[in-house]
């Protein structure tokens, strides 16, 4: 390597590479043709006059089946300089191709001073493990300086350190190498504290500002989810679900360097991570019976997104959306009732896009959403399976939902979307008693594809009778139709003749849409004679309001979109009664 050649041709190409340290190095290729190359004909093509000692070191030097390839420690000043080396390829007989970095190293020659040089092995004090260990010049900030450079293991992680001669760490990069998923561990509630003390609210549970009491120490259990390397760090990620902070209040996404997300519910973190290990569990369980193209996208969730009692699925695009959870009494994300109910908006969505309009076809989304977190919940324990939401709701901040109602259809219509879903939730309830959860579930899930704007009852009954015939041959017709027809939820088992029944109360429409995308809201009158409507804040103030023209208008439209967020209550007057609707601004 010492002989010199005088004459050699090569071309010349130029690259930036970004390495580990705390700037980049700007690389040149240089393939040359000659006999043989020596170290000074290597050393001159770096940008150096020369006057400071700049020698090589070998780190590497291996044999391949294309030729040898040799790799070369910089140093100026006889330190080594971080992550500059030249690679020598030699692919044949006077053949050479040539990486070296464009650094200008007489300003690194510049800085050689006695001074700072760090004195101490700062490293030794800081590391666990320690297999590498020198004094490196690094760049900072446009200036050189003489840094300690250790490699072993810090935190739990094999990590490059660069320490300044004060002893701080200026930069820590981790030497794993990740195949960008892994699994990551964490404290839940698996269902909830409630189903699993199977106890009432209030007995010795009780949300408390979300104070983690050591009564709720029986109830957390330790899970494993899926979860995504970003820079250094890992996150609450997978292919159908990822972490956001988006929405007041801003709470901050956390983050681990080990994978392991130990919270507890006074936390923050506690709901983003009983969020993604509920919607993991349920994408694996989706995947096992083979609905793998449903919300088959990474959806975006808050868990902290609103400060009400609140939580919501919010279209973005004909078949995707996003999640937010409300933090108002207790907070939704520790329910996995509520978590599974929420991402069932988001199935129901993708399988039947933009459909969720008209009455019944709204309470039938709430009812498919109730039965799913039922379903799921149940499997895991039996305790209180007649109700959902067993830890968010059934207290003191609302009802929560059943799946044992017993009431009929039509005449038992309440005209509320909420309170009627629990009539055909119910109706599932007891299909899913009768033929196990894998059944039932796979004939809702396959009859939402059939979905369609204003549907009934009676049409979401007769494509679960569908779908039986379709996956199991009508293998269970006659227990699914005895079932539904017992409720009235099949033509000609009505409680009444009339399959159509109207609405009784003024019923207001796209609510969900005013919520979440600022949209108009419909007020259908239902054969009452409409005078006014008015709209107050929580504090009881008016807002806002119009006197109605009398007429057989099918609806009324209410422009309210200049409100701002806030919870709302619409008061509707007709010619014998008055009646409110409490909505909701995000």
């Amino acid at each position: 390597m010492r002989s010199w050649i005088n004459k050699y041709a090569f071309t010349l190409t130029v690259l930036v590479i970004p390495f580990v340290g705390t700037s980049q190095v700007t690389y040149s290729n240089v393939n040359i043709d000659s006999k043989e190359l020596s170290e000074d004909s290597l050393l001159n093509l770096l940008r150096s006059n020369r006057q400071h000692e700049i020698t090589l070191s070998t780190i590497n030097d291996k044999k391949a089946l294309d030729g040898r390839h040799q790799t070369f420690q910089i140093h100026v000043g006889g330190y080594p300089v971080h992550n500059h080396r030249i690679y020598l390829h030699t692919l044949a007989a006077g053949k050479y191709k040539v990486r070296f970095p464009k650094t200008d190293f007489d300003a690194i020659g510049a800085s050689v001073t006695p001074l700072n040089k760090p004195k101490a092995n700062h490293a030794s004090g800081l590391m666990n493990t320690l297999w590498y260990h020198q004094i490196e010049w690094v760049k900072m900030e446009d200036k050189w300086v003489l840094a300690e450079v250790a490699k072993g293991t810090y935190q739990n992680d094999m990590a490059e350190l660069i320490i300044d001669a004060a002893g701080n760490i200026i930069n820590n990069n981790s030497l794993t190498v990740y195949n960008g998923d892994s699994t990551g561990v964490g404290r839940a509630f698996n269902p909830d504290p409630i189903t699993l003390s199977n106890s009432e609210y209030g007995d010795v549970l009780v949300d408390n500002n979300d104070q983690a009491t050591p009564q709720f120490d029986l109830y957390y259990s330790l899970q494993s989810f899926p979860i995504q390397r970003q820079s250094s760090a890992w996150v609450l990620a997978s292919d159908f679900s990822i972490a956001i902070d988006s929405l007041m209040p801003l709470t901050g996404v956390p983050n681990s360097i080990n994978g392991r997300f130990d919270f507890d519910r006074s936390e923050n973190g506690f709901e983003y991570v009983n969020t993604h290990f509920h919607i993991s569990q349920l994408r694996t369980y989706l995947s096992s019976l083979g609905y793998d193209s449903l919300s088959n996208y990474q959806i975006r969730f808050d868990a902290h997104a609103s400060e009400f009692d609140q939580s919501f699925f919010q279209p973005l695009s004909f078949e995707r959306g996003w999640l937010g959870f409300g933090d108002g009494g207790v907070d939704d994300a520790e329910d996995a009732d509520v978590i599974i109910h929420e991402y069932g908006h988001a199935i129901s969505y993708s399988a039947a896009p933009a459909t969720n309009l008209g009455p019944e076809r709204e309470a039938l989304d709430e009812a498919f959403c109730d039965y799913l977190a039922y379903s799921y919940s149940k499997d895991i324990s039996e305790n209180q399976s007649n109700r959902v939401f067993n830890w968010d709701g059934h207290n003191e901040f609302w009802s929560g939902r059943i799946t044992d109602d017993i009431r009929t259809y039509p005449s038992d219509l309440e005209n509320d979307i909420y309170l009627d879903a629990s009539l055909f939730t119910s109706a599932m309830a007891e299909i899913h008693h009768a033929l196990g959860r894998e059944v039932t579930d796979k004939l809702f899930i396959t009859s939402l594809y059939s979905y369609f704007i204003d549907m009934r009852m009676t049409d979401a009954a007769e494509l679960i009778v569908q779908s039986d015939s379709l996956l199991y041959q009508n293998e269970h017709q006659s227990i699914i139709e005895n079932i539904f027809c017992l409720r009235g939820l099949l033509q000609g088992c009505e409680d009444t003749l009339v399959s159509d029944k109207p609405l009784i109360q003024p019923y207001l429409g796209n609510t969900q849409e005013f919520a979440q995308n600022n949209s108009i809201l419909y007020l259908y009158p239902n054969s009452n004679v409409l005078t006014a409507w008015n709209i107050y804040d929580i504090s009881g103030n008016l807002v806002g309001g119009e006197l109605l023209e009398t007429g057989e208008l099918p609806f009324y439209i209410i422009d309210i979109q200049s409100l701002t967020a806030g919870i709302y209550i619409l008061s509707v007057e007709t010619d014998s009664e008055d009646f409110s609707f409490k909505i909701i601004k995000y």
